[in-house]
């Protein structure tokens, strides 16, 4: 993409919010459900613990995708666009080695 598009990176933040909140939801569900029903067998148990973990790995995922999109906002406007699209991305260009000249 060649555009920096703040209003965009403004919607995608807005509805990366749901995500975490949809997980919790099921997460709460998925507890419910686990506690309520007594006479569930040692592997479905399992299954729905294993539900819960990863519903919370789900949530850390988010987050730091998050936090990872807010550094990318900061940096709009700063000439990345203008010195990707320059030159074809090699260890010279400094592109790939993250090294700033």
């Amino acid at each position: 993409m060649r555009k920096e598009v703040r209003w965009l990176m403004w919607v995608f933040a807005f509805l990366a919010l749901a995500v975490p909140a949809y997980i919790i939801y099921k997460i709460v569900l998925t507890y419910q459900d686990l506690t309520r029903d007594d006479s569930k067998t040692k592997d479905a148990a399992l299954i729905e613990y294993a539900l819960i973990g990863a519903g919370a790995l789900g949530i850390l995922v988010t987050c730091m995708l998050l936090f990872e999109s807010m550094i990318v906002y900061r940096n709009f406007g700063k000439g990345l666009k203008e010195r990707a699209f320059q030159a074809i991305a090699t260890e010279n260009t400094g592109l790939l080695s993250g090294h700033r000249r």
